[in-house]
Formats: structure tokens, sequence, C-alpha cells
């Protein structure tokens, strides 16, 4: 899965634009107008794998054309970040939870 943050660098090698993360986005890059701008802030390990956990099961299901997921929960903190990674992938309306 390819994760974005896309970057263009001016010709001595300093960051002028970053692409998002986890997102489409679309970036038009002046090779005559260089300005640096500052990166955004690095999220932590536990926010990447997140993001790309998120990002992932949307993709699936959106590539698989699947329209509803069945989740079985045991009430854990498994459970638990399972629903969460479903409802931000999936938004509330779109599982059935057991």
């Amino acid at each position: 899965m390819f994760d974005g943050g896309s970057m263009c660098l001016d010709k001595n090698g300093k960051l002028v634009q970053l692409g998002k993360s986890y997102k489409e986005d679309f970036i038009l890059f002046d090779t005559e107008n260089d300005k640096e701008i500052k990166a955004e802030v690095e999220k932590s390990f536990e926010e990447e794998v997140l993001s790309s956990l998120i990002y992932g099961v949307r993709e699936y299901f959106e590539k698989m054309k699947f329209k509803k997921a069945v989740v079985g929960l045991s009430g854990g903190l498994d459970s638990a970040m399972v629903t969460y990674i479903a409802v931000e992938a999936l938004g509330k309306i779109m599982f059935t939870l057991f």
C-alpha cells in the first residue's frame, strides 16, 4: 500500500512541498519558485500504524465493492481497536456488531 507523503525538493535538496499521508493529493510544483516550507510534524509510530490500518481497510472495502462488514467482539482492548478502525475506515453504518 502506498502511504502518500510525496515530496518536492529544490535543486539544493530542501523540502518545498509535501503531500498528504494516506489520502489522495494533488501537487503542482513550480521549479522556478521553490520557496522552502516546513514539513508537517511527523506522526508517532503508533499514529502511523493506525493511519495505515484505517487506509488499508477503507481501500480494501472500496476495491472489493463490499457494502457491509460483520465484526465479532469479545469486549477486550483488541475488540475496541477493531471497532475504532472499522468506524474510521467505513463509517458508523457500514458494519454490524455481534
